[in-house]
C-alpha cells in the first residue's frame, strides 16, 4: 500500500497506489467548501510529534523514502516532509489489536476514495514496517497540507458566532462523508482534528477514526460522532462567542443532542448533518433579525430627520 503522483511522489489534487489491490483516482480541483474569513496557516515547528512516541525519525523516514518524500520538519501531531518542492503533512496511524494490519490498510484505501471539500485530501500512504514483515506496525499517511488546528487559532484570533456555525457546519457534512463510506470519525478530540487552512476553508483530518469501528459494525459511533460534534460546539463557544440570543439558541441545540456518554442523541439528531443544518438555521435567523433590528434603526432616525425640518 503506497501512493505516489505520476509515479514518483505525492501531488496536490492526485492520489494513486501501487498496491494492485487497491483503487488509483485522480481527484481534480477541489469544490470549495465552508470558509472561516481568515488565515490559517501552519507554523513550521520542529518539534517531535507528542502524540507518536514510537515512531522514530529514521522509521517514517524509510517508509516514505520509496514515495519520493523526504521529512523536513515536525509538529505535535505530524511531520512536515517535502518532495520536488512541494510540503505535505504526514501522520502515522499504528495497526491494533482492534484494527489489524488488513482492516487498518483496507480502511486506508478506502478513505483515500472520498473527495470531500470538508476532508483534508490523503494523497498517500505507506506501511511502516515492524518486526514482521507480512504484517506492518501501522501506515504513514500523506495529506494535502490542512491547516492550522481550529482550535489554536481561536486561542489567537478569536471567533464569531457565524464562525463557530461554519466550522460545525462543515465539521457535521466531513462526518457524514465518512459515515457514507463507511469509516468513523474516532472517539477523541472532534476540535482538535478541525484544521483552516490559508483559503479559509475547514476541514477534518481524519486520521484518528481509522482504528475505531464504524457504524456497520458499532452502531453507537454514529451516536458518538453527534456528542463529539456537540462537544466541539461547545468549546467553540465557550472559548470564541459573547452570549447573546443566538449564541444560547446554539448552546441549547448542542446540549439536546445528548452530551453525555451515557446518553444516545434523540434518533432526530442521530446524523451529524442534521445537526449542522439546524445550527445554519439558527444563524440564518439571527442575521435576519439584525438585519430587521438595522433597518427599525434606520427607519427611526429616518422618521426623527423628517421631523426636525
Amino acid at each position: 500500500m503506497s501512493s505516489t503522483r505520476h509515479g514518483r511522489a505525492p501531488r496536490r489534487g492526485r492520489a494513486s497506489t501501487s498496491d494492485p489491490n487497491s483503487p488509483s483516482r485522480a481527484c481534480g480541483q477541489r469544490p470549495q467548501g465552508v470558509r472561516l474569513g481568515f488565515d490559517g496557516r501552519v507554523d513550521q515547528t520542529t518539534r517531535r510529534p507528542s502524540d507518536q512516541p514510537d515512531l522514530s525519525p529514521d522509521d517514517l523516514a524509510g517508509a516514505i523514502a520509496p514515495l519520493g518524500l523526504r521529512v523536513v520538519g515536525s509538529t505535535p501531531t505530524g511531520w512536515e516532509a517535502e518532495a520536488d518542492g512541494d510540503r505535505f503533512l504526514v501522520t502515522y496511524v499504528p495497526a491494533t489489536q482492534d484494527a489489524p494490519w488488513d482492516v487498518l490498510r483496507d480502511r486506508v484505501t478506502r478513505l483515500m476514495s472520498v473527495e470531500h471539500e470538508h476532508l483534508a485530501p490523503l494523497l498517500a500512504a505507506a506501511p511502516v514496517q515492524g518486526r514482521d514483515a507480512q504484517h506492518p506496525r501501522g501506515a504513514a499517511l500523506v495529506w494535502e497540507r490542512p491547516g492550522m488546528r481550529l482550535d489554536e487559532l481561536v486561542e489567537r484570533t478569536g471567533l464569531a458566532l457565524g464562525h463557530v456555525v461554519g466550522a460545525l457546519v462543515a465539521a457535521g457534512r466531513a462526518i457524514a462523508a465518512l459515515h457514507a463510506h463507511d469509516l468513523a470519525a474516532g472517539p477523541g478530540d472532534l476540535l482538535a482534528a478541525l484544521r483552516v487552512g490559508e483559503d479559509g476553508n475547514v476541514r477534518h483530518l481524519p486520521d484518528g477514526g481509522l482504528t475505531s469501528r464504524p457504524a456497520s459494525e458499532d452502531p453507537q459511533s454514529r451516536g458518538e460522532a453527534v456528542r463529539a460534534l456537540a462537544r466541539a460546539g461547545h468549546g467553540l463557544l465557550a472559548r470564541a462567542v459573547t452570549p447573546d440570543g443566538a449564541a444560547r439558541d446554539l448552546a441549547h441545540l448542542l446540549a439536546a443532542t445528548g452530551l453525555d456518554p451515557q446518553t444516545e442523541p434523540p434518533a432526530k439528531f442521530l446524523e451529524p448533518t442534521q445537526v449542522a443544518r439546524l445550527a445554519a438555521e439558527i444563524k440564518r435567523r439571527s442575521r435576519g433579525a439584525v438585519e430587521e433590528r438595522d433597518a427599525n434603526v434606520h427607519q427611526k432616525s429616518s422618521s426623527a430627520c423628517r421631523r426636525k425640518r
